[in-house]
């Protein structure tokens, strides 16, 4: 069951919510709960001479139930100051409760009660309050306690832990320090920089840090690290080479390196980087650690997911192949590689995907039934594995995904494409939520950063967005301003603001982007004579001269039928031509980019599916400002229909365009 709060108000398509303040871990201040140490901050808590590490959610619920001591908290300020005011599930609640609830019968400290229909209250424990607390428990429910504890007890021993529902494993993390290679203050320095912000970035995932600072190797397995992270720092003039290491604690192997490169004048830049390459792996990674006992195989899914996330997606991919080849039992390996074929089928040989996306389907319909909760998997397969691919959110997508969401908010991965979906479907309002989801853990995951600036840009309350601007110098100073310029571009020109587009295209600091990123703006726009396309629209749009519409025309709709600009010229062709005036251009343009992917049986979809290998224009200009007279064109409901974007719309998720527009498409939904 899902939970909506009901202080939300609901004005036709657009909700207008009011929030009280969310807890903030980063500020909330270090507080006593009987003999329960707690440091919000650290997601530290300590009691009986011993330290651990909470998940921020809990630590969230923690710190709001004891700061209303004494007072009921009701479940939807619950979900307002822990979950944002999300749509979340009765399980993922209950979940935190009884972590919250665990943590003070193992500490003594605290009880929490349950007030049905209400909410929760947290009472601190002392020796006369626990002693009331005994005597009034019925017979039946001290009877139905020690059962519970039986199976818990059982299960731990049968190592079969729900995926989901039970206390996730907190992978052990050592950083060491990162080991200067010049004998100079400023590169030692660096090395320190690099450590402490990839150890800030990993205590955000909830992994466990160890308290004091642990010099060496063999410290670290002591103490009982999974993997130790370290590396080097090397200057040579004004040129500083970082080279991070993951190793397996377990048998000293080094699971991967990876060199990134900077200016030794910015060592924040290069320690976001690092994190940056570093965190959603090990968040991946540790995702499946409740699942998959053996350490070898947790090894090999680490080393996939960071050589994903360097760039090397087929290495990835091939490397996947191979554990789940070798792992047919393991229903973690089998949903790694069903993850990864769906991300490179457009890389895979022609010939080769039929093939590929039949395996990947076997191994994901595996991990349903090898792993303890299916609804991950079968997201995957819902999504990933049936034509049009992801990039088109369907009904089925869109309702196996938020199943798979409602039974753990915290998982990895999920919320992200999800609210790539959503923003390509004209949710742009509901994309800034499941953004936040994912970067509430990945705070400095460029993917996730990207996400949020480009649909808060896209979202109609865009400009009132307080947290914009400092997410944006977050991406800026860590990831480099060509990673930002390419969200910030592609918002510009969806919402018609040539002026912004132009000045980030021509951009000097945007040209080239030093700092190892994929995102970099420039880099697509180079990429087939994409920028001419682009310089084109943006010349004939500021003049408005015949001679360059004419030119733009040219450019955007050549002769020869089979060929249209590439990404993302192909979106600013769609808003230079409507800009001047040139609808039939845009009709004609979409048709030729937009497959139809309702065109015919399910296995001519297929087929058209697996040529294409699951590509897809993005659609975000479609949605914008600048495409408004589009919008009102009564061809537009025919576009919607043969991308797919009627039939989501009408299954209860119509756009954000339609809470302010009354244009055809949006009658249509409203009578339907």
């Amino acid at each position: 069951m899902l939970i909506r709060r009901s202080g939300t108000q609901v004005i036709g398509e657009r909700q207008a919510v009011s929030l009280p303040g969310e807890v903030d871990l980063a500020t909330a201040s270090d507080f006593d709960l009987g003999s329960l140490e707690v440091q919000p901050s650290t997601l530290q808590v300590r009691f009986g001479g011993a330290s651990r590490t909470i998940e921020p959610r809990v630590m969230q619920v923690l710190v709001l139930l004891a700061n209303e001591r004494g007072s009921v908290v009701s479940r939807d300020r619950l979900i307002d100051c822990c979950w944002g005011g999300r749509i979340v599930g009765e399980d993922a609640i209950n979940r935190c409760i009884a972590k919250v609830r665990r943590l003070g019968a193992e500490s003594g400290a605290f009880e929490v009660e349950t007030i049905p229909r209400v909410g929760y209250r947290l009472a601190a424990a002392d020796a006369e309050s626990s002693t009331a607390v005994t005597t009034r428990l019925f017979p039946a429910r001290i009877l139905l306690i020690a059962i519970a504890a039986v199976l818990v007890t059982a299960l731990v021993a049968g190592g079969l832990w729900y995926w989901g529902t039970a206390e996730p494993q907190q992978p052990k993390v050592a950083v060491l320090s990162f080991t200067p290679l010049n004998a100079d203050a400023n590169t030692g320095n660096i090395g320190k920089s690099i450590a402490a912000t990839v150890g800030n970035a990993l205590v955000q995932t909830g992994a466990l840090l160890p308290e004091g600072n642990i010099r060496t190797l063999d410290n670290a397995r002591k103490w009982g690290a999974a993997i130790i992270v370290g590396g080097t720092v090397r200057r040579d003039g004004p040129t500083v080479v970082v080279t991070a290491r993951v190793d397996s604690a377990g048998d000293g192997s080094t699971i991967l390196t990876n060199e990134f490169p900077g200016d030794a004048g910015d060592s924040p830049a290069l320690a976001g980087r690092v994190a940056a390459w570093l965190v959603p792996p090990v968040r991946m990674w540790s995702s499946f650690l409740p699942v998959e006992s053996d350490a070898a195989t947790n090894n090999e899914i680490l080393r996939i997911f960071l050589t994903r996330n360097a760039g090397d997606l087929l290495r990835a991919w091939k490397l996947s192949r191979t554990l789940a080849a070798a792992k047919p039992n393991s229903g973690a390996a089998q949903l790694v590689v069903a993850l990864l074929t769906s991300d490179v089928l457009a890389m895979i040989e022609p010939e080769q995907r039929q093939a590929a996306v039949e395996s990947a389907r076997q191994a994901a319909i595996r991990a349903t039934r090898l792993l303890p909760d299916p609804a991950r998997p079968r997201a995957v397969l819902e999504c990933h594995f049936k034509p049009p691919g992801w990039l088109v959110l369907t009904p089925g997508c869109d309702r196996s995904t938020r199943a798979a969401i409602a039974a753990d908010p915290d998982v990895p991965l999920l919320p992200f494409l999800f609210g790539w979906q959503l923003a390509q479907s004209g949710r742009f309002v509901e994309a800034v939520k499941f953004a936040d989801m994912d970067l509430a853990q990945s705070p400095l995951g460029p993917g996730q950063l990207g996400l949020r600036i480009f649909v808060t840009r896209m979202s109609p309350y865009g400009a009132a967005d307080e947290v914009l601007p400092q997410l944006e110098e977050r991406m800026r100073r860590y990831m480099g301003p060509g990673a930002l310029a390419n969200f910030q571009f592609r918002a510009a020109i969806a919402q018609g603001d040539m002026v912004t587009a132009d000045a980030l295209l021509n951009d000097p600091k945007t040209a080239s982007n030093s700092r190892g990123h994929s995102w970099d703006a420039m880099t697509p726009i180079a990429v087939g004579g994409a920028r001419e396309t682009i310089e084109l629209v943006l010349r004939a749009v500021r003049t408005k001269s015949p001679a360059d519409v004419t030119a733009m025309e040219k450019s955007c709709i050549p002769p020869p039928r089979d060929w249209t600009p590439p990404d993302p010229a192909f979106g600013t062709c769609l808003v230079g031509l409507t800009l001047v005036g040139n609808l039939d251009g845009v009709f004609a343009l979409a048709d030729r980019g937009y497959r139809d992917v309702e065109c015919c049986s399910p296995a001519d979809q297929e087929r058209q599916w697996l040529v294409t290998g699951g590509d897809y224009y993005p659609r975000e200009a479609l949605f914008g400002k600048a495409l408004a007279p589009v919008r009102a064109d009564p061809r537009f409901v025919q576009l919607a229909r043969r991308t797919g974007l009627l039939a989501y719309w009408k299954s209860g998720h119509p756009p954000d365009f339609c809470s302010f527009e009354r244009v055809p498409v949006c009658q249509l939904l409203r009578a339907n």
